[in-house]
């Protein structure tokens, strides 16, 4: 299901503007905090900022093969949501470990998260329903397919946005039973007086699965999310 924070996101998107002139909307966060974000533009005065919005698709797809980025191995939610470092380009023997506020923001792609809950999503959710950890449920790849456009062909509009693709190994030694498939999206930013850096995740998309997929200890299973 396409959230509130999502439309929100989208509507940042469509409103990106110069420093003095960037929108601001308010979002509920992973965490459960209404933070004030903007488009664009200076961090002082705003909770967080997203220099990229038009990325959430096309991170992958640019020069700065770094902005394709997934989430890393964390044993907690609080870790999860706290963390300003994530794999490169899918892979995990290439890391981005940056401290400074601004490399959350640029060009960050979707990210599929995974959970074990089965509560019917609404437009209002901001988190999933029960988080599994990515350090029992370990991401091995991730991409973003884009549809294809021909000039010789008619003008029927793409039947979606895109696909965002994860494929996670199960290093435990036991079954591990995914319920929910969300989006996630990461920022950070600084309060009004400048100091410190707040880092936090902003739920998307969040989907109960029409069927369980149980992965057994050590098997791959790959996960796609299409936005239409």
């Amino acid at each position: 299901m396409i959230l509130k924070n999502f439309r929100l996101y989208t509507l940042l998107a469509f409103s990106f503007s110069p420093i003095d002139t960037g929108n601001s909307l308010y979002f509920t966060c992973y965490d459960g905090e209404i933070r004030q974000c903007r488009s664009w533009g200076s961090y002082l005065g705003y909770e967080c900022c997203f220099q990229g919005c038009h990325h959430l698709f096309t991170g992958g797809q640019v020069v700065r093969r770094d902005w394709l980025m997934a989430i890393k191995d964390f044993q907690t939610e609080e870790e999860m949501i706290a963390c300003n470092s994530y794999f490169n380009c899918g892979g995990r023997t290439s890391e981005v470990n940056r401290t400074d506020v601004g490399y959350p923001n640029w060009g960050s792609t979707g990210m599929i998260i995974l959970g074990s809950g089965d509560t019917p999503p609404t437009k209002d959710d901001y988190k999933l329903d029960s988080w599994i950890p990515t350090a029992n449920l370990r991401i091995e790849s991730y991409s973003i397919r884009l549809p294809i456009s021909d000039k010789n062909e008619d003008t029927t509009p793409p039947d979606c946005l895109g696909t965002f693709l994860s494929t996670f190994r199960n290093v435990t030694l036991d079954n591990i039973t995914v319920k929910e498939i969300g989006l996630l999206i990461p920022y950070a930013g600084y309060w009004p007086n400048g100091a410190p850096m707040i880092v936090n995740k902003i739920l998307l998309v969040r989907d109960v699965l029409e069927s369980p997929v149980i992965i057994k200890p050590g098997e791959l299973y790959t996960f796609s999310l299409t936005i239409k």
